[in-house]
């Protein structure tokens, strides 16, 4: 009986061990070479932005080509829509009403017109699992696959529930993120090149 005991005990601490996710040394918090590369891609996704009394629940388009992008935030029941479109320097917002307004910076064109706080400059990245370049993140963890599962960074952290195979490789379907104020859920339901 004792050695019944001891062995359930052992393929449970095994099952434990080897589940945990590891935390990689955050100086080597490199991207995968294969999602780098991926540099023109469309996403289809559901999107759930919180934010202290306001939210929002939108479908969205994101069409990425090099530094070019195009998104597109809309409601299948509402007539409202947004489109995002521009480059690193020059942004443009166009709402349902045909308004346009430009800036150098989409994030606070977003949080002006829309009310949405979303982390514009590094989304793009962590919406492909990916460390964004542009700062040290704080904590990193991985899991088996070599994904990320956790990540910290510029004051955001960044759940990845679910990856899926899609253009030749594994990528984010369902990301959670949160700032502490702002709760953005993603799910991504289609990748394409």
């Amino acid at each position: 009986m004792i050695n019944f005991k001891l062995y359930v005990a052992g393929c449970l601490l095994f099952t434990l061990v080897s589940c945990t996710p590891k935390q990689q040394d955050l100086s080597q918090a490199a991207s995968n070479p294969k999602i780098s590369s991926l540099k023109a891609w469309k996403v289809h996704s559901k999107v759930a932005v919180r934010s202290q009394d306001q939210g929002h629940n939108v479908l969205m388009q994101w069409q990425q080509n090099n530094d070019k992008y195009h998104i597109r935030f809309y409601s299948p029941f509402a007539p409202d829509s947004a489109t995002l479109e521009g480059t690193i320097n020059q942004v443009t917002l166009t709402t349902s009403d045909g308004k346009s307004y430009q800036s150098d910076d989409p994030a606070k064109l977003l949080h002006q017109h829309l009310g949405w706080s979303l982390p514009f400059s590094r989304l793009n990245y962590w919406i492909k699992g990916q460390v964004a370049p542009q700062s040290q993140p704080t904590k990193v963890i991985y899991d088996k696959k070599n994904h990320i599962c956790s990540l910290e960074q510029d004051g955001w952290k960044i759940e990845y529930q679910e990856y899926a195979k899609s253009l030749g490789q594994d990528l984010p379907v369902k990301i959670y993120l949160t700032d502490g104020q702002t709760i953005i859920k993603l799910y991504v339901t289609d990748w394409k090149k």
